[in-house]
């Protein structure tokens, strides 16, 4: 009965062992592939070895599996959080974001020439009724 029980973790933590490598391969972004390789490799990783643990039954190689869990459990997350900040600061956007990074000395300049010369700036003075983007208006 154990057998079986063993089998199945060792299956099982294999396979999710391969999604996450297809995880890896086939996402578009750093941060997608990141989660890939963190939360699904650490549980393979994991499940396989209970199935060691389970197969030996020897309480050194029990100890030393619980050591390895902890050690996987405490610095995956860590080195994905690292890498992810990485990622942040050298510039890479999330998959479907665009970042709209807006300078000050921009901002400063566009208040400027709206207040020199309204008719250029194209502001509209009262919002349009029918307008869905001032949330009071139907849309239609």
């Amino acid at each position: 009965m154990i057998e079986i029980f063993q089998g199945i973790l060792f299956v099982t933590g294999g396979l999710l062992m391969v999604v996450a490598g297809i995880g890896i391969l086939r996402q578009p972004d750093v941060f997608i592939r990141m989660h890939a390789s963190t939360k699904v490799g650490t549980l393979s990783s994991g499940l396989i070895l209970l199935g060691v643990a389970l197969h030996f039954e020897e309480p050194v190689v029990i100890f030393k599996v619980v050591l390895i869990v902890l050690f996987l459990l405490l610095t995956a997350p860590i080195g994905a959080h690292m890498i992810g900040r990485a990622a942040l600061r050298i510039g890479v956007d999330p998959w479907g974001i665009e970042r709209k990074t807006v300078r000050l000395q921009d901002v400063v300049a566009h208040e400027a020439a709206d207040k020199t010369n309204p008719a250029k700036a194209g502001a509209q003075t009262e919002p349009d009724a029918n307008d869905p983007a001032d949330g009071m208006g139907s849309g239609r």
